[in-house]
């Protein structure tokens, strides 16, 4: 007959088993976030280093992309 000590003690008990499927859960969520940050660090590098090699772009896009809703209700008139 195996005592509840024991079987704590080989992992047999249920408590055992559910502090280590915690544990395991815990640990995966962890490193998820961890991933979760290198990626979006990542992304953010590149969008700057984009930025900064069209530059030239983002200075004429942003001007002349820009339209007031006034402007935007004109547009709508001209046929």
């Amino acid at each position: 007959m195996t005592t509840p000590a024991r079987r704590a003690h080989r992992g047999g008990g249920s408590g055992g088993i559910e502090s280590k499927l915690e544990r395991e859960k815990r640990k995966k969520v962890e490193l998820a976030a961890k991933r979760r940050e290198r990626i979006m660090a990542q992304m953010a590098r590149m969008q700057r280093n984009f930025i900064r090699e069209n530059k030239e772009l983002f200075e004429t896009t942003s001007s002349a992309d820009t339209l007031t809703p006034s402007d935007e209700s004109r547009s709508d008139d001209v046929e």
